[in-house]
């Protein structure tokens, strides 16, 4: 399956998320913390899910990914989970910028988009700044 380029919007929006990934990292004292190298080419990950890895019981992310650095641009499964939190999840060896979870009604229409029974598109990224209230017009 071949994924949309992010527009600009939404690319504004990725890094937006980046910025309060860095400042939630910041806080982190224990364990394995990205460095800066790390989130500045995080791939961001958008219509996720949560499932098991498999032969083991540990949870992992599956859902489209953008920028991952040896994958490129697909529908991905991640390592096993280490941390996530509002916005991010870092697994073995990859932090994500997470976009939004895979709702029950969207877990339809991915089954559809996978089976190659393509749906209508939507922005991957369409929420306004987390502190700025202000309409975005594209």
């Amino acid at each position: 399956m071949r994924l949309k380029v992010l527009n600009s919007f939404e690319r504004n929006a990725l890094e937006r998320r980046r910025a309060k990934v860095r400042e939630t990292l910041s806080k982190i004292e224990a364990g394995w913390v990205p460095g800066e190298a790390a989130l500045a080419e995080a791939p961001f990950l958008d219509d996720w899910l949560t499932r098991t890895y498999p032969g083991t019981d540990l949870p992992n992310l599956v859902g489209n990914c953008w920028g991952h650095p040896t994958l490129g641009d697909r529908w991905i499964r991640t390592s096993p989970i280490l941390h996530q939190g509002d916005g991010y999840a870092v697994t073995e060896n990859t932090v994500y910028i997470l976009g939004r979870e895979c709702t029950a009604s969207n877990e339809a229409r991915l089954d559809k988009i996978l089976s190659g029974r393509r749906g209508r598109g939507r922005e991957a990224c369409p929420e306004p700044d987390f502190d700025d209230e202000t309409e975005v017009k594209p």
